[in-house]
């Protein structure tokens, strides 16, 4: 039983790979036309996976660039091999 138990969480860290998300923000206090913009590095299992873990890294209140009243997009998503 732990054989198989350890085997599930190999096959899973497995299955995670690394993501370069690009996201895209911009409010009100933004020249209009203009945007902020940061690539995460982030481990996930799919790309929506990836992506949402990028959201929330870039609403960081210390370190994100997306603030309260800002408007986001993500602009790329890129699978390391």
């Amino acid at each position: 039983m732990g054989g198989e138990q350890n085997r599930t969480m190999e096959q899973k860290v497995e299955s995670e790979q690394t993501y370069d998300v690009l996201v895209q923000a911009w409010g009100p206090k933004d020249e209009p036309g203009t945007f902020r913009y940061r690539t995460y590095t982030v481990q996930a299992t799919t790309k929506k996976q990836a992506k949402n873990r990028a959201v929330y890294k870039a609403r960081d209140k210390f370190d994100g660039i997306i603030g309260k009243l800002d408007d986001h997009n993500v602009a790329n998503i890129i699978k390391h091999d």
